[in-house]
């Protein structure tokens, strides 16, 4: 997973647990589960959670482009 998280260096991917990687771009909507992990709904419907040990890095991330969890 970590060649594939350099091999796409160049594009706007956010890592949301050890097997996900996410194109921010695709994202649509983010929500928040009763622990706190984030849910990602994408534009093609699909719909990917963070996992515990990635919960900080994303929320992170949303910060950083004032994004905050409906």
């Amino acid at each position: 997973m970590s060649q594939a998280e350099q091999a796409l260096r160049t594009q706007p991917m956010l890592r949301i647990s050890r097997s996900c990687l996410v194109n921010v771009n695709h994202v649509r909507e983010v929500n928040r589960t009763l622990r706190g992990d984030f849910i990602l709904v994408l534009a093609g419907g699909a719909i990917v959670t963070s996992s515990e040990g990635f919960r900080s890095r994303v929320k992170e991330y949303l910060s950083s482009l004032r994004i905050s969890p409906a």
